[in-house]
């Protein structure tokens, strides 16, 4: 065993990572954008001695565009992915909600897709809530059926509502970054690039804390680094990376959605999000271990057979006979919204907060394996 990594966390360092990151714009899959990411993840590798590469794939890339109007104004919008491809031009729709979990998630989104596709209608318009909240798709050809928009009611009903849609499909390519540092036994430490908007709590708290992570455990273990693209379309670059690592290695630590994501409370405070949560697969007393040292950062470790596919599942993807895991997934009020920017859902002091933690989790994980 080696005693745990007391350094402090910098975080007003992550923070700026953070804001690096969603500097960039629009974090999709397969764009300028996530070519410009990887680029940025892959110097910031290298600056802290690591030798990165990517893994490069290709797949059919979604592109699409939406204008939606009603009551006298235009609406927060935009396609579904891989729902239809074209121009679409309607007037006199109506507005549609749908059943959302925890205000992020609809439960019913198929279902009504396929209902209006049996009716016949020209553009189904769905509202996702008083804000507008994308939905993770698999690349696909569409479907015969209506083109399908989402939107934001940030307002009163606006009643009969006029719909552009425009969509296309093409070739694309996008690639996972690896990063190698470190000596010894072999640790992964991933976490994904891509989403649907600037995706700050989302995605760049985990990016910060796995740069972060990374650097720490590599004092003591192989660190190979994976950061993957195309999580919100079906986990393409997982699945592409998994096909080419071969064996597992003996430690995977998985910082996924919402790491250090929070929501205001109602005093106006920043508050860590409590729709996150650990999934760890290792033995009772390690699991407990790296339960205690995530209570500072309000993780809860779920009981033993929890479901670890919620959240995309790309945790469980990792999974296997003699593999000590540790995921962090989770949700926050402006998941996968427009508005998931960085002074709006995280600060320094929880970065720091959330990063000590897992380093802290990570190395508790690691007595087992190495």
């Amino acid at each position: 065993m080696i005693e745990e990594d007391r350094v402090a966390t910098d975080g007003e360092a992550l923070y700026g990572l953070v804001e690096e990151y969603t500097g960039f714009g629009d974090h999709r899959t397969g764009t300028t954008v996530d070519d410009e990411t990887r680029e940025w993840f892959a110097d910031e590798l290298a600056a802290r001695g690591a030798a990165v590469d990517e893994s490069a794939y290709e797949f059919v890339r979604f592109e699409g565009a939406t204008q939606v109007t009603g009551g006298g104004r235009v609406l927060p919008s935009m396609p579904l992915w891989y729902s239809a491809e074209g121009i679409v031009d309607v007037d006199g729709l109506g507005v549609e909600p749908l059943e959302m979990l925890a205000g992020v998630w609809a439960l019913d989104l198929d279902d009504r897709i396929a209902a209006s596709a049996a009716l016949g209608a020209p553009a189904v318009v769905l509202a996702t809530g008083d804000r507008l909240v994308a939905h993770n798709r698999e690349p696909m050809a569409p479907t015969p059926g209506p083109p399908v928009v989402l939107v934001g009611l940030d307002g009163a009903d606006p009643g009969p509502v006029a719909v552009s849609f425009a969509g296309l499909l093409e070739a694309a390519r996008s690639a996972t970054v690896l990063g190698r540092l470190g000596d010894g036994a072999p640790v992964v430490v991933t976490t994904p690039l891509t989403g649907w908007f600037r995706c700050a709590g989302e995605r760049g708290t985990g990016i910060a804390i796995a740069l972060e992570l990374a650097a720490r455990l590599a004092e003591r273990a192989r660190v190979l680094v994976v950061g993957t693209t195309g999580h919100e379309l079906g986990g393409l670059g997982v699945r592409d990376a998994l096909g080419r690592l071969g064996d597992r290695p003996g430690a995977v630590i998985h910082l996924g959605a919402s790491l250090a994501a929070a929501d205001r409370g109602d005093d106006g405070a920043l508050e860590l999000s409590m729709l996150r949560r650990a999934l760890v697969d290792a033995d009772g007393p390690t699991r407990a271990r790296v339960g205690e040292a995530l209570e500072p950062a309000h993780l809860p470790v779920a009981p033993e057979g929890a479901d670890w596919s919620a959240g995309g599942g790309e945790g469980a993807m990792w999974r296997g006979p003699d593999v000590a895991v540790l995921s962090v997934q989770g949700s926050f009020g402006r998941f996968h919204s427009p508005d998931d920017l960085p002074d709006e859902v995280t600060t320094p002091d929880l970065l720091a907060r959330v990063g000590d933690a897992l380093v802290a989790a990570a190395h508790r994980l690691l007595d087992v394996t190495t």
